[in-house]
C-alpha cells in the first residue's frame, strides 16, 4: 500500500452510516490550508485503487502523540481488512517518525469504536456532555506504537 500525502482532500465513497459520523472535507479542507504545519491527509492507495483516506492532526503541546482525526475505508473495500492494513501501516510510520501513541475519538453508536478496540486501541476516556442542546457521548481512544 501507499500513503499518499495530499493538499487537498476529497473522501473515498462512503457508507451512510460513515457519513453521520466523518468531518466534512470543506472543513478538513480549510483545517489543511489555514493550519499546514498542524494536519497531514492521506489518500491510501493499493495499486491503482484508492481504498482509503487518513487524516491526521498534531499538536504542539504533545508532541509524541498523533490525533487520528479521520479514517475512512472506501465503502467497496471494508470488511476486507484493509482497515486494519491501513492502521498497521501507519502506525509502522508514525514509530519510524518518532511518535509513540495515536489518539482518537470515537462517537457512541458508531461502529468505529469496536474496529479500534480490536485495533489495540484502549478507552482512556468517556465523555458525556451537552454541547448546544444536543447531547454528545463520545469515546477517547489511544494506542501505545
Amino acid at each position: 500500500m501507499e500513503f499518499k500525502l495530499v493538499d487537498r482532500f476529497s473522501w473515498v465513497e462512503l457508507t451512510d452510516e460513515q457519513k453521520k459520523f466523518v468531518t466534512s472535507a470543506e472543513k478538513i479542507n480549510k483545517n489543511l490550508h489555514d493550519y499546514p504545519d498542524r494536519y497531514r491527509v492521506y489518500e491510501v492507495w493499493d495499486k491503482s485503487n484508492l481504498v482509503a483516506n487518513v487524516v491526521l492532526r498534531f499538536y504542539p503541546k504533545t508532541p509524541s502523540q498523533v490525533f487520528l482525526w479521520d479514517f475512512a475505508v472506501d465503502k467497496k473495500y471494508q470488511s476486507t481488512g484493509y482497515g486494519t492494513k491501513v492502521l498497521l501501516e501507519l502506525e509502522a510510520l508514525l514509530l519510524s517518525e518518532g511518535y509513540s501513541s495515536l489518539i482518537t475519538t470515537c462517537m457512541a453508536g458508531n461502529s468505529a469504536l469496536s474496529f479500534y478496540e480490536k485495533n489495540g486501541f484502549k478507552v482512556t476516556n468517556e465523555i458525556n456532555t451537552n454541547e448546544n442542546g444536543r447531547y454528545i457521548h463520545e469515546f477517547d481512544l489511544e494506542k501505545t506504537l
